[in-house]
């Protein structure tokens, strides 16, 4: 996929976490995306009149529409016209201008102009559906439809489908749909629902996995494995004593103005991640300076939760 948008794609760290999570089920996905937390929103496309266009790499309510479709674009559908089809919260649907809906063969990515950690849409289609016709994917996980988890039964007789991905800890900005091709059924999408954790520093890494509370880290680099983040640990004495002084000085001091190829590198004293120890670290030393190491949001022998 090429766009000229500038959204990172996702958030990578290390360290034990936990794994994004499929969902089939509307309310089970509801359920886990309450409890985030955090902030949610619906694109039910309600607030567009019908036959408004949303062309490829253009915003809907947060949500960059990223496709090639031979020419046809999305557009918005209203189930009271003539040639429309029903959908699970009226009145509108996204189809296409092209026959009102959807084919086997449009896929489609969808970007959000902020991190998320939940995405799910609903999907409908009049047509017989096997497994995998339709499959949503985002930060590193897929999950298809599922012909036996209908959700409802629509007045026009099409079925409702739901597919959803959760990563509480990893928030992702990019979810993509995929179909098996071939042109073999028609569909339509509905309620496309995001939610995200709370993140207080913004990283993209959610507060309860993120290693450090209070300094954007998303690379969660953590050398001394003590579940306190680098940026936010100047207490690299050995053993760690969870106080930050003339100790956690006097090793910076000797790793100072050193590299990766360095003799005297020390990986804990690189506070800042960019391999050279220098005037920032510094800096981050000086402000911890007989403090403790943290917040993090993960136990830790430091005063973690």
């Amino acid at each position: 996929m090429s766009t000229g948008l500038a959204l990172v794609a996702s958030i990578v760290c290390t360290g034990s976490l936990a794994a994004p999570v499929a969902y089939t089920n509307r309310a089970d996905f509801e359920a886990a995306a309450n409890a985030l937390a955090g902030s949610s929103a619906t694109q039910n496309f309600d607030s567009l009149v019908d036959g408004t266009v949303i062309a490829s790499g253009t915003s809907e309510g947060g949500v960059f529409f990223v496709y090639d479709f031979g020419g046809v674009q999305i557009e918005v559908r209203q189930v009271t016209v003539a040639a429309a089809f029903d959908t699970p919260s009226p009145p509108n649907y996204a189809g296409t201008d092209d026959v009102g809906v959807l084919q086997d063969g449009d896929n489609f990515d969808l970007l959000f102009d902020t991190f998320v950690n939940a995405v799910g849409l609903s999907f409908t289609s009049a047509d017989a559906l096997i497994g995998n016709d339709i499959v949503l994917s985002a930060n590193g996980l897929a999950v298809g439809l599922n012909p036996a988890a209908v959700q409802s039964v629509l007045a026009d007789g099409a079925n409702e489908y739901f597919l959803g991905i959760i990563d509480d800890a990893l928030a992702f900005s990019t979810a993509t749909i995929t179909t098996v091709g071939g042109g073999f059924f028609l569909y339509a999408i509905d309620d496309i629902a995001t939610a995200t954790a709370p993140d207080a520093d913004q990283d993209g890494v959610a507060d309860i996995a993120d290693n450090c509370l209070q300094r954007p880290n998303p690379g969660q680099t953590d050398s001394d494995n003590d579940a306190i983040g680098n940026a936010c640990d100047a207490d690299i004495a050995v053993p760690n004593d969870c106080l930050v002084n003339v100790q956690d000085l006097g090793i910076l001091k000797n790793a100072f103005f050193s590299n990766p190829l360095s003799p005297n590198w020390n990986p804990d004293a690189d506070f800042t991640g960019d391999n050279a120890i220098n005037a920032p670290d510094l800096g981050i030393m000086r402000q911890s300076f007989f403090g403790t190491p943290g917040p993090s949001g993960l136990p830790n022998l430091c005063g973690g939760p």
